[in-house]
């Protein structure tokens, strides 16, 4: 799943530490779509499940961005 693939991306950013405190609340974030992530299987709705999966990604991107990655 490229979602999963971008989590794993924003986790190998090392912060330095006047960024530390951004990053927490970035990983904060990373955390909740993670989450929302493993919900979508549950989802008896395909369609349902991939929108919500667009709008999930296009967080982790604007997130990735940030970093520059």
């Amino acid at each position: 799943m490229e979602l999963y693939e971008k989590i794993k991306k924003f986790v190998a950013i090392k912060p330095v530490a006047m960024n530390i405190g951004t990053y927490l609340k970035d990983a904060s974030q990373v955390c909740k779509i993670y989450y929302e992530m493993n919900m979508l299987e549950g989802l008896e709705n395909r369609e349902e499940a991939v929108k919500k999966e667009k709008e999930l990604e296009k967080e982790m991107a604007k997130i990735l961005e940030k970093w520059g990655e």
